[in-house]
């Protein structure tokens, strides 16, 4: 048969079944499977009751108590706040809603019944002391302990009043407790909690697992247990707790934080550092999760990201560690010299010339000269006979000896020991060039000609050499002798391109184009200038596709990746970008390009959220980049939480204390979000009054603070320097507000004579001139502005209203109804028709539309008045009245002017 018509037999003779019993006969059975701890079992009987008989309550009562022992506590408090609205006895049905509120948080509900039921009040000092409030809980504790009770809300009630006065040992006493009522279940939460905190985790595990058999449902005592589990070093039976915790609640920062414990013990590395990670990126910064993340990151050899999560914790792990030692190492390997190097000049055994060149190379590009010279004198003298090894050492010899021979000895004896060292010869002949040694470097690039004839690198040297003499016939022809000896030879055809480039001989820019990327279509530099060709050519599309290929072609490596993606960007192809980079947004060691790409489209997108959540990533992964927090910072500022962009530049100060940008940016947001005062001292503590944006942020400080005459000078001196509309409107606040009003029109007037297309300025001031009944040139303005923007809302809406108070009905009516056409979601636009249609008497039209303006905005306390107005006119005086009726506890709340104003308009809607 069917499997899914059986199914269906089935549940309809089930169904049958059910409905074939009274009320009593499945409560009765509900008790019986109950006694057989058949909860399962006793629920659908239970429904099946209250399905037969909603309005009785037993059913109700163990229905909530079984779900309640789940741990389903939102149903629970459904069935039993039922039972007692139905006649349920509160003294019966409180032991069990009691503590429902406690793991719900009601609090209001256990204040509301613990003056009548020691059970209610009981839960409440719980309550108190789950949120800290110990005096609170305490008072509470003591009341329920003094009443002639033998339950064990009364006893532990008790020892919590005991415990807190320091009479008693508490777990001692919280045992006996947890003896005594074995099956009271806040009662072993609480003997579990303090096991725990103890450190008697193994029993603590024992107490939680009987906890969570017994209510399966409730997800805070399975953390609790996976928690204990963890700390007594059974990681084996925390694993699954926790990874089935985790399917309901990913991103959840502790559970993470056990997770890349108990991954990180099984050596599951790339699990444990993305768990670790995410529990980090949530604000759960701890040490430990820390050292996880970076001990993972260096087992799967992602060495950078390894020192990120290390070195914040550096002064906490002890000398000697091996941790430190790791981080020595990674220090060396990612160029973070200054300890490494204090290591090797402190070492008294004998140095590995590799380490000192691969040190040497670091201090090198940080320009650390003196360390540079430092270091070589540990091999001074060393006989090294690597190539390679000799090389590198000759290198950075050079560097050091700009005028002089150093390094020469050592690079020409790596040349007679292996020519083939690109290192050598290129710095042998830069050396050669700039001491002017012509002779010394063609005898060079001609040894290589004799040595090698069928390659094109001794012409392309012999090219280079003629160039520095200034000799440009002889470059044209060294480097043909280089095509004609190699016919793919990428510098000769990159010379050949640049030439054919300056004589805007751009058909032979695409042959030598097309003969570079033939033979070598993965070339960086070639892709690169062919884009830039085929964009001047019109193809942009044919450069992608020379991108593509070569990313298919390195078998999607990440560098190629980056570029393709930096192309599509240039390009405006964003959903390509997205699509191209975020595959790899899980692997390791991701460079800043990465991200600025990824984020950077996200932007162009309009997906703020997305962009943030990846430059949270990437300064996650690498606290200790600079760029990555202003990114995310800047990108947060981008939403307008200003709140948000406060507390990551907070954030940022703290690694990075003395960043000026940092500073900066904290007392803008500071300023944004009104904490003018803290924004004030961060300011005074900069001490730089005469830096440009210090000067804009406390004329703004002094702006808000109503301080005009102030704010006037440095917002003025700021504007200067950016004249953006903002900075104008602020400028013109502060002559407004300083009583200099004609200052303020003419600052503005001149503003936009400057900035034609400034439409915000426009109506701002179009705006203070209507409100100085200046109704003319205000017009003037938001015709301007509807010049730019013909369906600029505010100003389509403005003029309507203008002309509605100059008479001019028609005008308005026309513009009235373009606003609401054109942004049917805009209030003020039915509000305003509303009015044109009142003032021309069609008392139906008016109504309709001030109705849709209240539907739009109910809010709006001016709106409403004249819903209510259109109301009576069309004659519903009583609908009227009721709305009338509503306003009261608003008046209540009002100043003695504003009440003024609402009763009088009130009397004269009750006199239509």
């Amino acid at each position: 048969m069917n499997k899914k018509y059986l199914a269906i037999l089935l549940g309809s003779a089930l169904m049958a079944g059910c409905g074939q019993q009274s009320y009593q006969s499945n409560l009765e059975q509900a008790q019986q499977q109950l006694s057989k701890e058949q909860e399962q079992a006793a629920v659908i009987s239970l429904k099946n009751a209250i399905q037969q008989d909603p309005n009785q309550s037993e059913a109700r009562v163990l229905l909530g108590s079984v779900y309640a022992r789940q741990g389903l506590f939102s149903a629970a408090e459904k069935e039993l706040t039922k039972a007692i609205e139905l006649g349920a006895k509160e003294s019966q049905v409180l032991p069990v809603l009691a503590e429902v509120w406690l793991y719900l948080e009601d609090s209001g509900s256990l204040d509301k019944y613990s003056d009548k039921n020691d059970d209610a009040k009981f839960y409440l000092a719980a309550y108190h002391l789950n949120q800290g409030l110990e005096s609170k809980a305490v008072e509470l504790f003591t009341q329920v302990s003094r009443q002639a009770g033998d339950g064990a809300i009364y006893k532990l009630s008790s020892e919590f009043v005991k415990i807190f006065n320091q009479q008693q040992n508490s777990l001692a006493h919280l045992s006996e407790v947890a003896l005594a009522y074995p099956e009271h279940r806040y009662v072993q939460q609480i003997y579990a909690r303090s096991l725990a905190i103890s450190g008697e985790y193994k029993k603590a595990v024992s107490v939680y697992q009987d906890l969570v058999n017994q209510s399966p449902s409730f997800i805070q005592l399975k953390l609790f247990l996976a928690d204990a589990q963890v700390k007594s070093g059974n990681y084996k039976a925390a694993s699954p707790n926790i990874k089935e915790l985790l399917k309901f609640a990913k991103h959840h920062a502790y559970l993470n934080y056990l997770n890349a414990i108990v991954d990180f013990e099984a050596q599951e590395f790339e699990s444990a550092k993305l768990s670790a990670e995410r529990a980090l990126q949530a604000g759960f910064e701890n040490k430990i999760a820390r050292i996880i993340a970076g001990v993972s990151s260096f087992r799967l050899n992602n060495l950078e990201q390894a020192y990120n999560h290390l070195q914040p914790v550096a002064d906490d792990i002890p000398e000697g560690h091996d941790l430190k030692r790791l981080l020595a190492a990674l220090q060396i390997s990612l160029g973070y010299t200054d300890e490494a190097l204090i290591n090797v000049l402190e070492s008294d055994t004998e140095v590995d010339p590799d380490l000192v060149a691969a040190l040497g190379y670091q201090l090198h590009s940080k320009q650390q000269t003196e360390g540079l010279q430092s270091l070589l004198k540990k091999v001074e003298g060393k006989s090294i006979d690597n190539p390679q090894t000799l090389a590198r050492i000759g290198a950075l010899k050079l560097t050091l000896d700009q005028d002089g021979n150093g390094g020469v000895d050592e690079l020409e004896k790596v040349f007679a020991l292996d020519s083939d060292i690109e290192i050598a010869k290129r710095l042998l002949l830069i050396r050669y060039l700039d001491k002017g040694e012509f002779d010394k470097a063609i005898d060079l690039a001609n040894k290589l000609i004799e040595q090698y004839p069928s390659k094109a690198e001794g012409h392309n040297y012999t090219a280079v050499i003629y160039e520095r003499m200034g000799e440009i016939d002889k470059v044209d022809q060294a480097f043909s002798k280089a095509i004609e000896v190699e016919p793919s030879n990428a510098a000769a055809l990159l010379y050949f391109i640049g030439q054919s480039a300056q004589n805007n001989d751009f058909d032979s820019v695409g042959k030598y184009l097309k003969q570079l990327l033939d033979e070598h279509p993965t070339h960086i530099r070639g892709l690169s200038l062919n884009m830039i060709y085929q964009k001047q050519q019109g193809n942009a599309a044919k450069g992608l596709n020379a991108y593509r290929k070569a990313f298919e072609l390195s078998n999607e490596s990440l560098a190629y990746r980056l570029a393709y993606g930096k192309a599509l960007s240039s390009e405006g192809k964003y959903p390509e970008v997205i699509s191209l980079l975020k595959p790899v947004e899980k692997q390791l060691n991701l460079p800043d390009l990465y991200w600025h790409l990824l984020a950077n489209a996200y932007i162009n997108q309009n997906n703020l959220s997305a962009a943030e959540y990846a430059y949270k990533q990437w300064s996650t992964l690498a606290p200790n980049n600079l760029v990555a927090r202003l990114s995310l910072i800047s990108t947060i500022e981008l939403t307008n939480d200003f709140n948000r962009a406060l507390r990551e530049t907070e954030t940022a100060l703290d690694y990075f204390p003395n960043d000026l940008r940092l500073k900066l940016m904290k007392a803008r947001y500071l300023v944004e979000v009104r904490q003018l005062s803290k924004a004030q001292q961060v300011l005074t503590d900069l001490n730089m009054p005469s830096n440009e944006l210090v000067q804009a942020l406390q004329g703004r400080i002094w702006l808000y603070t109503e301080q005009y005459n102030k704010a006037v000078a440095p917002l003025t001196a700021y504007y200067n320097t950016d004249s953006r509309a903002q900075h104008a409107i602020r400028v013109a606040k502060a002559y407004i507000g300083a009583k200099q009003n004609s200052d303020a029109v003419d600052f503005l007037k001149k503003h936009i004579q400057a900035n034609e297309q400034d439409v915000v300025s426009k109506s701002y001031l179009a705006n203070y001139l209507s409100s100085q009944n200046s109704l003319n040139d205000a017009s003037k303005l938001f015709e301007s502005v509807l010049q730019q923007q013909p369906n600029n809302p505010l100003a389509l809406n403005n003029l309507a209203n203008l002309h509605l108070a100059k008479g001019k009905l028609q005008q308005a009516e026309t513009l009235a109804l373009r606003v609401t056409k054109h942004h049917p979601e805009m209030a003020a636009g039915f509000d305003t028709l509303g009015s044109v249609y009142k003032a021309q008497e069609q008392f139906d039209k008016a109504h309709k539309a001030y109705e849709t303006a209240f539907k739009l905005n109910a809010g709006s306390l001016e709106v409403m008045l004249n819903y209510i107005e259109s109301l009576a006119k069309v004659g519903q005086k009583s609908l009227a009245a009721q709305y009338i009726d509503s306003l009261e506890p608003l008046k209540a709340k009002l100043d003695p002017s504003e009440l003024s104003k609402l009763n009088a308009r009130i009397a004269k809607i009750n006199a239509i």
